[in-house]
């Protein structure tokens, strides 16, 4: 049987979900569809889906065609569960772009979707939802997808645009053109690899409510077909890991080539791990077999020791993988008085099947800090915490995590045996501040054929261990320290002396410093429509943003530039307020700057 696996992508009521139901529903002639606004659907099963409407889970439901099998992963629509979605693309074999006829454009969330796809070279058919509805404007919307993808879209039934496509980048299809000798086998296989290679990007009209457009959907789907590695050898790898019911982890495997079977074992980082219990998804079921097959999806019971993104087997070089976007933002986490342990024991299992949430503790006031992707997040960690885990939380305002440099040379010592020093260690450090940048650098004065070489690997894992913790609530960054004399007491010191030594000596020579203190920056790319121009220059001096181009990308105007990254925390919500849901803002932290206005 042949198998595919695709990836259901959109903005927020695109309508997403709405397609996964109309593909299942079709596909079982069943004769009512799972509703969004009724909590009725099959992949959105949280309760907190349920009441907002959105995904927030990627979920994988399966359905049967003829002697096609079609793995479909749906996935959140909201930039603040990219995580989720990033996830669900490494088990992606072809991608369903939805885009709303009624959007007047493409909106903010479609582009950065698009560009992720173009980036890992997923395949991609784009399907436009509610041509049913009035306030729809198809002709438009398909202008802007084609200008979208640079004109390699085009409507999947309009044979003469497919060609017109088809023979920019194929010169043996031209040449069948030219030689007007086209058949139905020559204009298939051609449009075929033109989809499988990322060349072409068909677009197919319809109405997920209404359950047009989805046969051609599903004819389009099992119709392509790509070259197949033929190994024996295993290579998988995990994309989704959850809890069941029982509290015992599922991990969710892409298999690409070989198969995995039920009581067979695995050497996982030196560990031997054997399959006790294994599900393939048939017909929107989740059914034990003792078999998953090369190109489908396993979920095994247990597994807890992979992590998403690791392969089990062989890896697969060609694979093109995500860089997985990195939380920017924290939060304070308040808990009722005695829950903190419980809390904690649910932010780890959590953490168990969600890697990309983390959190630290600050090591002056011991309070957690959840590391974010943005506000809508919030919301969800708190819900599970409480629905989940029954732990009552609060998180507090998002905000930036700064760091301090210090200002002037500092030098000083601690005594061995001492009343500040008890440790059989004598050390002397001198600190010098570094450019911004610089991050910390470690130097010693002292030979090892003084101070044995043990001696010194303890000083500079006490450093590693020290300047990754906060002081005094932020980290500290571009400095020097150089060991410029040292002593110790034959037979009596050890290593640990100079390692608890290095940290009297670390704390009493940054209680001398003076600070100043840094702020994240980060270079950002602001695209908007020329209409926008003004606005987003007056919105990006009042935050004391420093423009570096501005250039036409198509109908977009894209501005780069440079910014503190506490501006940016609610900037994408700004930017589509002014721009109607078509502007996008994307930032990356590169550096920590002085805040100077």
């Amino acid at each position: 049987m042949k198998i595919i696996n695709i990836a259901i992508l959109a903005h927020v009521d695109a309508g997403k979900t709405s397609l996964t139901e109309a593909l299942l529903s079709t596909s079982m002639n069943k004769n009512t569809l799972g509703s969004v606004d009724k909590g009725t659907t099959t992949t959105d099963n949280d309760a907190l889906e349920k009441k907002r409407g959105i995904s927030i889970y990627t979920a994988t439901t399966s359905i049967t065609v003829g002697d096609c099998k079609i793995n479909i992963i749906d996935t959140p629509g909201h930039m603040d569960f990219i995580h989720e979605v990033e996830q669900a693309l490494i088990a992606t074999d072809l991608a369903i772009l939805v885009v709303a006829a009624n959007d007047g454009g493409i909106k903010s969330q479609t582009r950065k979707l698009y560009n992720t796809l173009q980036e890992l070279k997923i395949p991609t058919i784009v399907f436009v939802n509610k041509i049913d509805i009035e306030s729809a404007s198809l002709e438009k919307q398909i202008n802007s997808i084609k200008e979208l993808t640079h004109n390699r879209a085009a409507i999947a039934e309009n044979i003469s645009e497919v060609i017109d496509v088809l023979t920019l980048h194929d010169d043996a299809f031209l040449e069948h053109v030219l030689n007007e000798d086209v058949t139905d086998e020559i204009y298939e296989k051609a449009w075929n690899q033109s989809v499988i290679n990322n060349k072409y990007i068909p677009i197919i009209k319809g109405s997920a409510t209404q359950s047009i457009g989805i046969s051609s959907l599903i004819h389009m789907i099992e119709t392509l077909s790509s070259d197949k590695n033929s190994s024996d050898d295993l290579s998988s790898i995990v994309y989704k890991k959850t809890y069941n019911h029982l509290g015992k982890i599922q991990t969710y495997l892409r298999i690409f080539t070989g198969t995995i079977k039920k009581q067979e074992r695995f050497i996982i980082n030196e560990t031997m791990i054997k399959i006790s219990r294994l599900w393939v998804l048939e017909n929107g079921k989740m059914i034990e077999t003792n078999t998953v097959n090369s190109g489908d999806i396993a979920i095994v019971e247990g597994f807890d020791i992979l992590k998403i993104g690791q392969w089990l087997g062989n890896v697969d070089q060609s694979k093109v993988m995500p860089v997985w976007s990195q939380g920017q933002y924290k939060v304070t986490l308040e808990y009722e008085k005695g829950s903190r342990t419980r809390v904690l024991d649910a932010l780890n299992k959590m953490i168990d099947v969600n890697p990309f949430l983390e959190y630290e503790i600050d090591d002056i006031t011991q309070e957690i800090k959840l590391i974010l992707v943005g506000e809508v997040q919030k919301e969800v960690i708190e819900h599970t915490l409480y629905e989940t885990y029954h732990c009552k939380v609060a998180l507090g305002t998002v905000s930036v995590q700064n760091k301090m440099t210090p200002r002037g040379c500092v030098e000083d010592w601690v005594l061995m045996n001492t009343i500040e020093n008890s440790n059989w260690a004598t050390m002397k450090f001198k600190l010098d501040p570094l450019p911004c940048g610089e991050g910390f650098i470690y130097e010693t004065q002292i030979n090892t054929g003084y101070l044995r070489q043990s001696f010194q690997n303890a000083i500079v894992e006490s450093l590693d261990r020290l300047v990754s913790v906060p002081y005094r609530g932020k980290l500290i960054t571009d400095f020097k320290l150089t060991l410029t004399g040292a002593e110790f007491a034959s037979p009596v010191s050890t290593p640990s002396d100079f390692r608890h030594a290095t940290e009297v000596l670390y704390h009493k020579i940054m209680s001398r410093v003076e600070f100043t203190e840094l702020e994240p920056v980060g270079e950002f790319i602001l695209r908007i429509p020329d209409y926008s121009l003004k606005q987003a220059y007056r919105e990006l001096t009042n935050v004391s943003a420093t423009i570096q181009s501005t250039d036409y990308e198509g109908e977009m105007i894209v501005i780069r530039g440079e910014m503190y990254l506490k501006f940016s925390i609610n900037y994408q919500q700004q930017v589509i307020a002014y721009t109607n849901g078509f502007g996008t803002f994307e930032i990356k932290q590169t550096s920590y700057k002085p805040f100077d206005l």
